[in-house]
């Protein structure tokens, strides 16, 4: 096994693989058959090897969480797909430790500690001494070790065993409440468990700085051994919590505390693999911190806030000044970012009153259960509100997102483009379906939309586009093509989502901060007129030679413009040429690089009077120049990129040839 060459990364891979002389190797597990058998619990030997170097003998402590329970909480919070007691082969095939084949890793050596934490640590270590000697070189398998565990302890721990082997069940507990009752010194403590049945370990805080320790037990067997074991503190044991799925799934806990009682908190020791720990406690555990653009590690036991300043700039606010909050639990639950500003005004171009002196945008997401997670966004930034929301299932890969959304643009002097502007509201619901796929040197993804006209609308309309990506490797070329197709019907479609033959729509821009107002891009670059122009965002039928050109169209007698539309569909394609000339590892002061490739894009678009465009082409060369924060990894690089469309197939009326030099310049890949 290779090493990655960081230290002291050598000392974790030193640990795994001299424990592998004991599991498989004395024991002769089938990691094949029962990968779980193997992998994990020397997963589990390689934390205590660790900590034993370090003579680190408390918990929570930095190595298991780092070692075991991140991998498995990062798993069990999100798609949460892992059984252990099945074949190496139904994760995914376990091709690079896909299909959660991680978890034969995280998940059986969390399993470990959570069974040292119901059997108290010297039974476990006992019974864990056993299975070895009873089964080395014997081939065993999981019900081999269950039946073990169980003989040896005679304690029935087949709850135990049928919750972390053969499903994927999660532990998920909570401090409901603390209130106190009517007898002096007396408090009533309620829990409530929301997955999977556990003994349960918790401490009160007192308000004169004492700890007490109690015990659940959730069977008649009760662990022994301190609960404090630098001070030698037994636990206090209370009634059993007899529960299981939807029987009794709350608990209250009699407790006498002099003082009164400033904390309490489940599991001291960090070992019970509850999936939602910020509720553990009293006090919601939030840890604040300076945004400091770099990412941080996930903290599982904490809420993570931080807060940074934030300023912008659009010529119509002028210097927008500014702050951003954002926070989330291990990157699943309860993700938020506020930003809000002050409009100073400061080198604005117009007056005072023409602008809004607050804009703010805001998003949440949560996951909630079976792998649905649900999104609520407000925005009243540049001139335009939008308020919506959504709820997505994720199927394995594919995703089906449904919702609504409320628009309004309320100042049109914001837009680049001052041609399509919405004079109203323009709400709608819709419904997305994506599918990824995998092919042979090459993967891609469908995606599918549909939208009607919404409640309190001013407009009447309905959409539905397809859009196809594909990335295909063909040797050192990279090749990659985006079909697109849109069709809208409806008595009032909103200016802002036409469709566009040379990019993207006013809608569109929206998304991006450098596109949604003016400010940051010549204004003249934003017009349409009847020869093309030099500004190319990303949407619509994305035909980069183009952008701005009004079309002017001649069929038969009749004559007309067509750039804005309610149908059509096109096909872009780009060769990547990077890797073959090299320049895929050109890097100039280790931030830049530089990505050529060659491009043709051809559409036909339509509108409601039945009137068409002839079919337009392009083709040319182009390359992204894209530059890296480093340091600052959470900034999304900034990617400059630029399109030579040196041929078009149908020429602009004012001097327009065949074959000449154009230029168009964009943010961000054409698709």
């Amino acid at each position: 096994t290779l090493d990655g060459g960081s230290f002291p990364g050598h000392k974790g891979l030193i640990a795994h693989e001299v424990g592998h002389n004991w599991f498989f190797g004395m024991i002769g597990n089938n990691e094949t058959y029962r990968a779980s058998l193997d992998e994990g619990f020397t997963q589990f030997l390689t934390s205590w090897a660790l900590r034993a170097s370090q003579g680190i003998e408390t918990s929570p402590n930095s190595i298991d969480d780092r070692s075991v329970f991140y991998g498995y909480m990062n798993h069990a919070t999100g798609d949460n797909s892992a059984r252990l007691n099945i074949h190496s082969d139904h994760f995914n095939s376990a091709a690079r430790h896909g299909g959660g084949y991680g978890q034969v890793y995280y998940k059986t050596a969390t399993m470990l500690y959570n069974l040292q934490y119901v059997l108290g640590d010297d039974l476990f270590l006992a019974a864990l001494q056993n299975y070895f000697s009873e089964w080395k070189i014997c081939h065993p398998y999981w019900s081999d070790f269950r039946q073990s565990i169980i003989d040896y302890t005679k304690v029935d721990l087949n709850w135990f065993f049928d919750a972390w082997i053969e499903s994927t069940e999660t532990i998920d507990y909570r401090v409901n409440s603390v209130k106190k009752s009517t007898t002096a010194n007396t408090y009533k403590i309620e829990f409530e468990r929301k997955g999977m049945t556990m003994p349960i370990d918790f401490a009160v805080q007192t308000k004169d700085g004492k700890t007490l320790h109690y015990h659940i037990p959730n069977t008649y067997f009760v662990k022994k051994g301190y609960a404090d074991k630098k001070n030698k503190i037994s636990a206090e044991v209370l009634p059993k919590w007899t529960g299981w799925g939807i029987v009794n799934p709350k608990y209250t806990a009699l407790v006498t505390v002099e003082g009164g009682i400033s904390d309490v908190q489940i599991d001291p020791s960090g070992r019970l693999a509850d999936v939602y720990r910020i509720d553990n406690s009293k006090k919601c555990p939030v840890n604040w911190h300076l945004d400091k653009l770099r990412r941080v590690s996930f903290d599982f036991r904490k809420y993570q806030a931080s807060w940074r300043p934030d300023i912008w700039y659009n010529s119509v606010d002028g210097i927008k000044a500014g702050v951003q909050f954002e926070g989330n639990y291990f990157q699943h639950k309860h993700i938020f970012k506020l930003r809000a500003w002050y409009n100073t005004g400061v080198l604005s171009e117009i007056d005072a009153d023409d602008r809004d002196l607050i804009s703010y945008t805001f998003g949440y997401t949560n996951k909630l259960k079976n792998q649905v997670w649900m999104n609520l966004h407000s925005r009243m930034l540049d001139g335009y509100d939008k308020h919506g929301f959504s709820f997505t299932k994720r199927l394995g890969g594919d995703n089906i997102k449904a919702g609504m959304n409320f628009t309004q643009r309320r100042d049109g002097q914001y837009l680049i483009q001052q041609t399509f502007v919405n004079r109203g509201w323009d709400n709608a619901a819709f419904l997305e379906y994506s599918h990824p796929y995998k092919y042979f040197n090459g993967r891609g993804n469908i995606k599918l939309g549909l939208s009607n006209s919404g409640i309190l609308s001013d407009y009447n309309y309905s959409e539905i586009s397809l859009t196809v990506l594909n990335n295909t490797k063909l040797g050192k070329l990279d090749f990659r093509t985006r079909t697109y197709a849109r069709f809208m019907d409806g008595s009032s479609i909103a200016p802002e989502s036409a469709l566009l033959l040379g990019g993207a729509n006013n809608r569109e821009l929206m998304g991006n901060k450098y596109t949604r107002s003016r400010g940051w891009i010549p204004d003249d670059w934003g017009t349409f007129a009847r020869e093309t122009n030099h500004w190319h965002q990303s949407g619509g039928l994305n035909l980069r030679g183009y952008t701005g050109y009004r079309a002017t169209t001649t069929q038969e007698t009749d004559t007309f413009e067509i750039f804005g539309g309610s149908k059509g569909a096109s096909v872009n394609a780009e060769l990547g040429i990077g890797r073959l000339i090299g320049t895929n590892k050109l890097v100039i002061h280790k931030r830049i690089r530089v990505n050529p490739y060659l491009f043709a894009d051809a559409g036909i678009l339509g509108n409601q009077l039945n009137q068409w465009s002839d079919l337009r082409m392009d083709a040319g060369l182009g390359t992204t120049v894209s530059y890296n924060f480093r340091r600052f990894n959470k900034a999304k690089p900034i990617v400059l990129r630029i399109d030579l469309p040196l041929v078009l197939n149908r020429v602009a009326e004012e001097g327009g040839e065949y074959v000449a030099m154009r230029y168009v310049i964009g943010l961000n890949r054409a698709f």
